[in-house]
């Protein structure tokens, strides 16, 4: 349908608003109305948990779903063994195997997929945007299918953000957040610096900065797994921790964390350096 301004809707425990418009409001009261930035209709305060639960849907999107392999992705969901979440005395984790047949499994994935396209069904408006006509009320995705780092939070103007640091987490290309956020920021007319990086590579450094634009942030980005904290063996770890993939044993967890902290430890004199740069910037312009 096109990307707008206030695609963005944030949530956090003191406001919650669109990211790039600046409308915002007390946690307490979302769900209220208002009108003119008077509240004309209260509604009771809606639990945190409640929210985090009810926004983290990546379901809310019915193109989207349609676009993605399901099929593919529930196969293989299904014919990988089913963790109980349970360790050995060993701590290697308790493991299920389903036996399944290709008949029940072809069965079983469209009968899923089917369900899909009866609750999203199509709509088509030559002119006004359908979730404007269908209803009142809007329906959000979580935003990391569109953009996995919160670059659009940040974003927003009153925030004023000097310096981004992306610690980036994503599957696949290490650089498709930083990617997207750039080009939807030249869409939308928002400063942000030039993205420029070699392709395809194999195994990125573990520090990149791009502070081309005056009037944008410096954005730094980490990729997680780089030459700088597995060297040589880039591939072998994002094998090893996939998206689909059932829960992650102790082991596996505190490996991670040990990537992650080092990247930085890794890069500190690197970050320090930057974050000065940034300050006496700021100061001379001040």
């Amino acid at each position: 349908y096109g990307l707008f301004i206030d695609t963005w809707f944030e949530i956090t425990p003191d406001e919650c608003g669109y990211s790039l418009t600046g409308a915002f409001v007390d946690s307490k009261c979302l769900g209220s109305q208002f009108v003119k930035g008077a509240k004309t209709e209260e509604h009771p305060e809606i639990d945190m948990l409640y929210l985090q639960g009810l926004c983290g849907s990546a379901l809310a999107d019915g193109d989207k779903i349609r676009n993605t392999s399901l099929y593919e992705h529930i196969k293989i969901c299904m014919l990988k063994h089913f963790s109980l979440g349970k360790l050995d005395k060993e701590g290697n984790e308790i493991k299920v195997h389903a036996k399944l047949s290709k008949e029940s499994l072809k069965k079983h994935t469209l009968s899923v997929c089917h369900s899909f396209f009866d609750w999203f069904p199509e709509l088509k408006v030559d002119e006004v945007h359908p979730s404007i006509l269908k209803s009142k009320t809007r329906q959000y995705e979580d935003a990391g299918l569109l953009v996995n780092s919160p670059y659009f939070s940040v974003l927003r103007k009153e925030r004023n953000v000097d310096l981004i640091i992306s610690l980036d987490f994503s599957d696949g290309d290490p650089f498709e957040t930083v990617d997207k956020a750039a080009q939807m920021c030249k869409d939308l007319q928002i400063p942000f610096p030039t993205v420029e990086h070699p392709e395809n590579i194999e195994e990125p450094e573990d520090f990149y900065v791009f502070k081309n634009n005056p009037n944008a942030p410096v954005v730094i980005h980490i990729p997680f797994f780089n030459a700088g904290n597995c060297k040589g063996e880039v591939n072998m770890w994002k094998n090893r921790y996939q998206t689909f993939q059932s829960a992650y044993n102790d082991k596996m967890i505190s490996d991670l964390l040990e990537k992650a902290g080092l990247n930085i430890t890794n890069t500190k004199e690197k970050l320090l350096r930057e974050i000065e740069e940034v300050i006496k910037k700021k100061k001379e312009h001040s």
